[in-house]
């Protein structure tokens, strides 16, 4: 679980870093900003290199409007030694996985839910502190 976990804080640091460079203050007043600097459409012209899928301009969900903030979700349990949803979504499912003590892990490939717009804007609205903390660090 630890990969999923570094996985998660590698691509929050990342997306941070890009939005500091393009001098985006994280404020309530630049939400609107911040979600479209990390649409997927704009991503991929801007930051090819970042992602495989930015690189195909296939995205990894088909959704419209499809948004990449949060590529790793917030609701993903990954202090369990098998992960998990805490929104119990029924789009994912347990896959075999040799490195987890139970053979399995969870996998959430089926679902959206970070990647839509308005559940950014109240992740956004709910942790602007401690993302401005995570940022200043960086």
């Amino acid at each position: 679980m630890e990969e999923i976990k570094q996985f998660f804080k590698n691509r929050l640091e990342e997306t941070l870093r890009e939005l500091k460079k393009q001098k985006i203050e994280l404020t309530i007043n630049n939400i609107p900003l911040i979600i479209r600097k990390t649409d997927f459409k704009i991503r991929s012209k801007e930051h090819p290199e970042k992602c495989k899928c930015y690189q195909t301009q296939i995205p990894c969900h088909d959704l419209e409007n499809l948004n990449c903030f949060l590529c790793g979700c917030p609701e993903y349990l990954s202090e369990s030694p098998t992960g998990g949803c805490n929104l119990n979504s029924n789009l994912g499912e347990y896959i075999p996985y040799d490195k987890s003590p139970e053979g399995k892990l969870w996998a959430c490939d089926g679902c959206t839910y970070p990647h839509h717009p308005e559940n950014v804007e109240k992740y956004l609205k709910a942790n602007m502190k401690q993302l401005r903390q995570i940022s200043d660090k960086l």
